[in-house]
Order: C-alpha cells, then structure tokens, then sequence
C-alpha cells in the first residue's frame, strides 16, 4: 500500500502509511469476520453525503455515509475515506475539501459518486462557489460545509480526515425537505418521526 504526504494550512506534516495491526489483531483478517462486519454495517442506517474536491481542478464528488460531528468549538466534522480514491488523494494534495449533505431527491447524484472505479466528476451539479466556498458546491443539497484539513489519521484501509468547518451553506427551502438515507445497501427516503 502506497504511502501519501498531506501539509495542513498551518504547515503540518502528515504521513499515511501502511497501516500496522493493533496489539490484539489476528493476522491474516478473519474472513468470516470481515464478511460478518460487513454485513453488520450495512444495518447500520446512516446519512448520505457526497465529499467534494477538485480533481484535474474540475469539481469532482464522492458519495459516502462515515460523516459525523466531532466538536462545535471549534466546529469540526469527520469523514472517512479509502485510502486509494482520487478523492483522499486530491484532499491530501489540497487540504480543503467540501461536504454536501445530500437530499432524498439527489439518490441519481449519490449513485454516481458511489461507483466503484467511476470517473466522479460533477460539474453539472455544482454552484460557483467562490464567494462562499472553496470547495465545490452542490446545487440542491441540503446544506454544504466548506472545510479545511485539521488532522488525518491511519484507519486501516480508510484515512479519518478530520475537517474544521470554515464556512457553512445551507440550501434554499432546506426546511422540511427530507435527508438521502443509506441502510442495507439501497438508497432510502427518511420516514415518519417515531413517537413514544
């Protein structure tokens, strides 16, 4: 597995390098495991987002559900990317990437970015975003975040980027409109509150 160097705004040197197994890992991974993992994961029900960069300085969008808040002060968010995707590589290059929360009409959208070995560009889709942004900028998301690199971490397989959160946008009329769901391998529209 390749290594790559990553320089934060603040001139911090990241190396991500071959991931060494933890003290109580089995090597070779457990098979069963991992398939049991896998499956288990696909039951957890989770919000769609779409990672957004430049790539040959062209917008380019990557469709994950490993998104979540990590502090408010500062505002700072985490996403979790796999190590050889153009995506990692051009944020690691860039240090600023963008996270767009994707509504449940934007499933065409989310299956573009999420196919496996698929060229990701999505010009068509974004805004200029120059004045409030410097990553790109989807149209008709629910709100977009505009983040710059704080940390990266080894996740194995995956790099954790942590992101500060410099500038937040968030969609005409987001309000009332329902967030693009990922739960057992299909695309979902999120349903009615839950009472009692």
């Amino acid at each position: 597995m390749e290594s790559y160097t990553a320089v934060s705004l603040d001139g911090t040197v990241y190396t991500l390098s071959p991931s060494e197994p933890g003290p109580g890992a089995i090597e070779p991974y457990n098979e069963v495991v991992v398939d049991a993992f896998r499956a288990s994961m696909r039951l957890l029900a989770a919000g769609v987002v779409m990672v957004t960069t430049r790539v040959n300085d062209k917008p380019w969008g990557l469709t994950i559900s490993s998104c979540c808040s990590i502090s408010l002060e500062p505002p700072r968010l985490l996403v979790s990317l796999a190590r050889r995707t153009a995506s990692c590589q051009a944020i690691v290059e860039d240090g600023r990437f963008g996270v767009d929360v994707l509504s449940a009409k934007q499933s065409p959208l989310a299956r573009h970015g999420a196919a496996p070995g698929a060229p990701k560009f999505i010009d068509e889709h974004c805004d200029d975003p120059r004045e409030h942004s410097h990553s790109p900028m989807i149209v008709g998301a629910l709100s977009h975040l505009d983040c710059a690199v704080a940390d990266i971490f080894d996740g194995g397989d995956h790099a954790i980027i942590l992101g500060d959160v410099n500038h937040v946008v968030h969609g005409k009329q987001a309000e009332g409109r329902r967030p693009l769901v990922y739960f057992d391998g299909l695309f979902h529209r999120l349903g009615s509150e839950v009472k009692g």
